[in-house]
């Protein structure tokens, strides 16, 4: 079978992901932050991949995405959960959704909690949890669509249930780590020691965190239809 091609980006503490197909060149970019689109663009070019999907795993509140841009200038498709009220969605995916990516499937998993519209991506021995499981941690839920109760069913019974070898790959982590697999951040992840829900969602409570200081036009940007007239 064909290589899955695999790279990680880093940009102050937010994690892209571009895997691709080597035989076919189909490529999809998953979390790319707006700041780093002339990056994700060389590499495209460089290893003559062909952008096919630019997915985002929630509507980020904390940056900007760059999927208008690499949609338009790669004539590629944004993909986002059935359940987002953005309108940069053009391909809609729910649980069970399979996109292909070359001989690869792109099999999709609601995670409700950190937002609404949360999914996880599975693609053979990786699985991108967005900001839903990260490393040490997980993602908060006092932004908007928010849900503590589902972010405990969605770690303990959807992402937990996945082997302890599977890799996964947050769209967060601010102690330049690259990857772990389940197994590993199930030994340290304070999310994941509690007994009952009723323990985890006042855990997430304690956190008295505060808000980004750029949460509204994070969220309004990456709201808004983006593409120019005529484009992808």
């Amino acid at each position: 079978m064909s290589e899955l091609i695999f790279k990680q980006f880093r940009h102050e503490g937010c994690l892209a992901y571009l895997i691709a197909d080597q035989e076919s060149g189909e490529a999809a970019i998953i979390d790319p932050k707006k700041e780093e689109t002339a990056k994700y663009v060389e590499v495209l070019k460089s290893g003559s991949f062909k952008l096919k999907y630019v997915i985002d795993t929630h509507t980020h509140a904390d940056h900007v995405s760059s999927s208008c841009e690499l949609a338009q200038e790669c004539n590629a498709q944004v993909v986002m959960s059935e359940k987002t009220t953005s309108e940069r969605l053009q391909v809609s995916v729910r649980a069970g959704s399979q996109l292909s990516l070359g001989a690869y499937a792109l099999k999709f998993i609601e995670v409700p909690g950190h937002t609404s519209d949360s999914v996880a991506i599975e693609v053979k021995n990786y699985l991108f949890t967005g900001d839903s499981l990260l490393f040490d941690d997980c993602g908060r839920t006092d932004f908007p669509g928010g849900n503590s109760q589902e972010q405990y069913d969605s770690l303990y019974h959807i992402i937990g249930s996945y082997p302890d070898d599977t890799i996964i790959a947050p769209a967060h982590d601010y102690e330049e780590r690259t990857l772990m697999t389940l197994g590993e951040i199930k030994e340290s992840n304070e999310s994941l020691k509690y007994k009952s829900k009723e323990e985890f969602v006042a855990y997430l409570q304690s956190w008295n965190l505060s808000l980004p200081k750029k949460l509204k036009e994070s969220l309004t940007a990456n709201r808004q239809h983006c593409f120019k007239l005529g484009g992808a």
